[in-house]
């Protein structure tokens, strides 16, 4: 959660656009439920808890 904090989010019409260290990544909300770019959630999808950019989406929202 404090990473999650830290990153710049920019809420968009498809869902969001999480930037961290340089490199930006997309949240959308699906019927599949939520999904992120970044390769922590191409490993584990949701299975751990959420990443820390949809959490940051979360927050921000």
């Amino acid at each position: 959660m404090r990473d999650a904090r830290d990153l710049v989010v920019e809420l968009t019409a498809g869902g969001a656009a999480v930037h961290s260290g340089g490199t930006r990544y997309t949240v959308r909300d699906t019927p599949a439920g939520e999904r992120c770019t970044c390769q922590w959630f191409a490993r584990h999808g949701l299975s751990r808890g959420p990443c820390k950019h949809i959490l940051a989406v979360r927050l921000a929202g």
